[in-house]
């Protein structure tokens, strides 16, 4: 990970200052850019040797040197650090990076709006960032930049004269989201839901929604809490700021509550009921498929109030939402129209994405799902996996392969529910991509609709390379 200091550089003297650290070398050493990964450290940027698992990333500070780094923060010092290098020495390279993080945010003034939740939190922050950017100018968490690694890198990204930034904050373990949440300090805090991923380990729903809400530490006196109305386990949670808001599209109560949902082409139009402000907003459009998309815009549509918006400006926001990479991108292949949702995947946004493919193929056309191992569920892995090709089979998905040694339970789950064997197409080995696309390939036809989605580690978008191959040579 790197990334350029978004406001003016740094000297070594100050982040000794962030961090209590000291120095080795001269403090008048300056750097704009901050890195974790030796191969991108240069002249200008400082190298955060962090200790992995694997690897130490202290073992790669002369290669860092070889290359021109002269700044380094490192938990030991030895013969092996070479003497052009500046050192700052700390207990924990880590904490080092959130306090130069800290310290360094500063700098910056805004508001911030914090994210988390276990699925949408991308999605989420694409529509938040839409929206505010039509009145403020906005900076937003890059790629996958959501971690306790990647979070603070963000905040010290973040340009002079940002007037909002939206972060989101993933976690794998209880007590990072509320590190992330003191660091940030958001203003507003929004939590898309609760579902079953990092059940491996955290061990239950209740844990998960206890990590979700640590995002409350950090909140700024007086801030919003934004939330799922429709989740039982969140109407619960206590305590909660007074004046916390709800979006639903079950829930009537909810402050916000969208309804008439309908399919528009590509995109999605519905109604939206204020209910503490007691007015209905009609024909809000968003130019994606999917009532998870409704979610996150209801989500954009109470930040962008409480920020101060106008309709039209929220309405202008929500249209200009673009998905991220292997999320949702819908197109088409010699007549075959593809959904690939490569990103990631637990049962929450399986079913979201079954819910999109059967809603394209009411226009006409056979549905199709390649869906793949669903990871870091716990005891329960089989049960989650059995349960999502129930639901296919329920909802009339026409034929289903599976990907994967876990997705075999997704294709028992499909028959027991009474998909018809001849229909349903296992493989069980990942790494076979080119075998699984001619497979498709054989079945396939024109006006089909395939849905592609997996947990990231499969790399199920490899299949839609190596089909695209194969159906562009049959076709020429």
């Amino acid at each position: 990970m790197k990334i350029r200091l978004g406001a003016g550089k740094l000297n070594m003297s100050e982040a000794s200052g962030f961090t209590g650290g000291f120095l080795v070398g001269g403090g008048n050493a300056e750097f704009d850019s901050i890195c974790t990964d030796s191969r991108e450290a240069g002249p200008g940027v400082l190298f955060v040797a962090l200790r992995g698992e694997r690897t130490d990333g202290y073992d790669y500070i002369p290669q860092a040197a070889k290359v021109g780094c002269r700044c380094v923060v490192a938990e030991r010092i030895d013969s092996s650090l070479p003497g052009e290098i500046t050192a700052l020495i700390v207990p924990d390279s880590q904490r080092a990076l959130l306090d130069i993080a800290r310290g360094y945010r500063e700098r910056v003034s805004c508001r911030r709006v914090g994210i988390t939740g276990s699925v949408g939190k991308t999605t989420t922050k694409e529509y938040i960032s839409a929206v505010l950017a039509e009145r403020y100018m906005t900076h937003k968490t890059a790629g996958n930049y959501n971690s306790l690694i990647g979070m603070p890198l963000t905040l010290v990204e973040t340009p002079a004269g940002t007037e909002v930034s939206v972060l989101e904050m993933a976690m794998s373990a209880l007590g990072e989201i509320e590190q992330m949440s003191r660091l940030a300090r958001p203003d507003i805090a929004v939590i898309t839901n609760i579902g079953t991923s990092h059940m491996e380990m955290l061990g239950s729903r209740e844990k998960i929604m206890k990590a979700k809400f640590e995002i409350l530490a950090g909140l700024a006196e007086g801030g919003a809490l934004i939330l799922n109305g429709d989740e039982p386990l969140m109407l619960s949670y206590s305590p909660k700021p007074e004046g916390t808001l709800y979006v639903a599209l079950k829930n009537r109560r909810a402050d916000y509550y969208a309804h008439n949902i309908r399919q528009c082409g590509e995109g999605t139009e519905f109604d939206l009921t204020e209910n503490h402000n007691k007015r209905t907003v009609r024909d809000i459009r968003i130019p994606a498929l999917g009532n998870h998309n409704v979610y996150a815009a209801l989500l954009a549509w109470a930040v962008g109030s409480v920020t101060g918006l106008c309709e039209d400006e929220i309405r202008r926001g929500l249209m200009k939402y673009r998905g991220a990479e292997m999320r949702q991108k819908i197109f088409e292949l010699c007549g075959i129209t593809i959904i690939e949702d490569c990103y990631n995947a637990s049962p929450e946004s399986m079913r979201a994405a079954i819910d999109v493919l059967v809603s394209l193929g009411e226009g006409g056309g056979r549905t199709v799902a390649l869906l793949g191992d669903m990871l870091e569920l716990g005891k329960n892995t089989e049960m989650y996996h059995k349960s999502t090709g129930a639901y296919a089979a329920e909802c009339g998905v026409d034929i289903l392969f599976t990907l994967g040694s876990l997705a075999r339970f997704i294709a028992a789950g499909a028959l027991a529910a009474g998909m018809s064997d001849e229909n349903i197409f296992v493989n069980i080995d990942e790494n076979t991509y080119s075998a699984t696309a001619a497979e498709l390939a054989g079945v396939l036809r024109e006006g089909d609709i395939l849905l592609v989605k997996a947990s990231r580690a499969i790399r199920a978008e490899r299949v839609i390379g190596c089909l695209s191959d194969i159906l562009v040579t049959r076709s020429i």
